[in-house]
């Protein structure tokens, strides 16, 4: 679907029905504007926005909400900049688009978060910088804990 379609049923429902505000619905509207100056419009698909609130800790909902694949943005991301949370909402629509949601070839996660990458800077919004807010916790996190946690934590965010 063209991106005035896409934003009238996939955008709008999510912030009408509050699943998507604050940042990451700036980030998600920038993205749509400049989905929509290209010379070429991307084709995309149907998907359902889920970014809950800030203090949401857990969410329970009927199976009827979503009936469209999902892109979440997680919550933490209202405490980045703009820039990283544009990159991030750019990286998951890419991800639709790019029909990413089969699996099954070989290093497919890899290939997959490139061309991801690749389309949200063509989109406009380049990966310039890591979340520092996330990466700033769990750091001091992993320095207050023991060998294994860091060791863990560490392995699974890329930190040394």
């Amino acid at each position: 679907m063209t991106p005035h379609q896409w934003f009238g049923k996939c955008v709008l429902p999510a912030v009408e029905g509050g699943h998507l505000s604050g940042k990451r619905l700036e980030a998600v509207l920038k993205v749509w504007a400049a989905l929509t100056r290209m010379d070429e419009e991307p084709d995309l698909p149907r998907v359902r926005f889920f970014a809950p609130q800030l203090g949401t800790l857990g969410l329970s909902m009927p199976e009827r909400v979503f009936d469209a694949p999902i892109i979440y943005l997680n919550p933490v991301l209202e405490m980045e900049t703009l820039g990283v949370v544009g990159h991030v909402a750019a990286h998951e629509i890419a991800h639709h688009t790019h029909g990413h949601l089969r699996l099954g070839e070989k290093n497919w996660m890899e290939r997959r978060e490139a061309e991801a990458n690749v389309t949200a800077a063509v989109w406009g919004f380049a990966n310039k910088s890591q979340p520092q807010f996330l990466f700033k916790t769990v750091e001091s996190y992993i320095k207050n804990k023991g060998n294994r946690a860091r060791r863990w934590m560490g392995q699974a965010l890329g930190l040394k």
